[in-house]
């Protein structure tokens, strides 16, 4: 939940999408807990949106089961753990990196940020 994650986006689209649930797991570096919690309060009242901070793997894997798609608007990154996750548990991703075309093949990339487009 560090700044080049842009987790901001995953909440936005949690206000803009209210029918769906969206879970956040992670924490941010201790130098960015104060600016996340900044962030989060802002989205406090959204029913559908619920932060979990940083779990344990067995608490991740029960999590994983029960989603459909990973939501990952990170600047930079190279082949995400999160997407092989996502993976291995058949999600969809949608993210705005596209390592080696696994987003565009498994998902949706939003490499203009528009992750409310839908594709066809």
């Amino acid at each position: 939940m560090d700044p080049q994650k842009r987790y901001w986006i995953f909440f936005e689209m949690a206000k803009r999408f209210p029918g769906l649930k969206f879970v956040a797991m992670g924490k941010p570096s201790v130098i960015y807990e104060e600016k996340y919690k900044e962030v989060v309060h802002k989205y406090k009242d959204l029913k559908n949106l619920e932060t979990l901070g940083f779990i344990n793997e067995e608490e991740k894997q029960k999590v994983l089961y029960k989603c459909c798609i990973l939501l990952l608007p990170s600047i930079r990154e190279g082949l995400p753990i999160a997407m092989l996750e996502a993976l291995a548990h058949k999600m969809a991703i949608l993210s705005s990196v596209n390592p080696d075309g696994l987003t565009e093949k498994f998902g949706y990339w939003a490499k203009n940020d528009d992750f409310d487009k839908v594709s066809t």
